[in-house]
């Protein structure tokens, strides 16, 4: 089940799968996820192409969320290889699927990366559809926040992108939204294994009695929790602090300007630019992810998110300068009507 709330923290207890058929088997709320974001943004598009809000018929909308989501995919996994894991591309393994970067299932994913194979695919879309690359924008960055806010939301469930840690000042009277994470017990700096000399006496080894005691804090054990969770650093909830940064926030403003038709373009350009400035935001309170291409403390996300920001004020540029129809407008068709 979902994460048990105690008196101090939230200590993460989510398993990954929603069922398991067998061992390591079965469905994970990590793919149900990116499966709801994808739904909603199909089933927003297709509401606006009923309406006529955009010039696109209901079946072309499927043919993009298809597009979307092979470019989410490849682009979020090559993505996060080249900027994080560049050793997954010559690296093998013994077991299917044998190649490191086809290892979807143990996690891994960009989101600057999903948007660059978006961005690929948005493109291929508009020269074979012959619509605008600007319209074509436009309605994809308007959905984009629903798979944003549930993709952070999977990270949650998967206990990856961790947050940093509150202050000390914090740690000894943590609020009840901080993050306890059980996996913690394997980091070097943990040093809370005094208070569990028995297990570590019956099983034989330290890492055994840590596996342990990890085990048996996901599994519910409420007595193993209350004696783990003390000895836990307390973290910034990050994953529920980008879902709300990225999806809700970023929906929210799309969709309150959308209520009146918009330049094709504007859209796009809204989006980039509040994304980059919430992302750049909301990563001074994450731990960086090692990379090769951090400089003097800017961290590749960070780069990439300024670079969106520019990305967004041209887009704002091409959409003044182009004379498309406008097209949007809940609140001009309600009038209408």
């Amino acid at each position: 089940m979902f994460s048990r709330l105690l008196a101090e923290s939230t200590l993460h207890t989510l398993d990954p799968f929603v069922f398991e058929v067998s061992p390591g088997v079965g469905p994970r709320w990590y793919g149900l996820a990116y499966a709801a974001g994808f739904l909603g943004g199909w089933y927003v598009l297709r509401l606006l192409a009923k309406k006529l809000l955009v010039p696109m018929s209901v079946r072309d909308v499927g043919d993009l969320i298809f597009c979307m989501m092979i470019g989410v995919v490849l682009g979020g996994r090559l993505g996060h290889c080249l900027f994080y894991e560049p050793s997954f591309f010559i690296e093998f393994e013994s077991i299917m699927p044998y190649w490191r970067v086809l290892a979807l299932h143990k996690g891994g994913m960009s989101s600057h990366g999903g948007m660059i194979g978006v961005a690929i695919g948005c493109v291929w879309f508009a020269r074979t559809r012959a619509v605008p690359l600007l319209v074509v924008g436009d309605m994809v960055t308007f959905v984009a926040p629903l798979g944003l806010c549930f993709g952070r939301l999977a990270n949650w469930v998967n206990a990856e992108l961790w947050g940093n840690p509150l202050s000390e000042s914090m740690q000894s009277n943590p609020p009840w939204w901080s993050v306890k994470y059980p996996d913690e017990i394997f980091l070097p700096q943990w040093n809370g294994m005094n208070i569990f000399v028995e297990e570590r006496i019956r099983l034989g080894s330290e890492f055994a009695a840590r596996q342990f005691v990890r085990d048996e804090a996901y599994a519910g054990n409420t007595f193993m929790q209350e004696r783990l969770l003390p000895t836990l650093t307390a973290y910034w909830p990050i994953n529920f602090m980008q879902a709300l940064s990225e999806g809700a926030i970023i929906f929210l403003v799309l969709g309150l300007l959308w209520m009146t038709p918009r330049r094709p373009g504007v859209m796009t350009g809204t989006f980039c630019v509040i994304y980059g400035v919430l992302r750049i935001a909301t990563e001074q309170f994450r731990q960086a992810d090692p990379d090769i291409f951090t400089f003097a403390g800017i961290t590749v996300p960070m780069q990439l998110s300024a670079l969106l920001v520019v990305i967004g004020v041209l887009f704002f540029i091409a959409s003044a300068k182009q004379h498309l129809a406008p097209i949007g407008g809940w609140l001009h068709q309600q009038r209408s009507a």
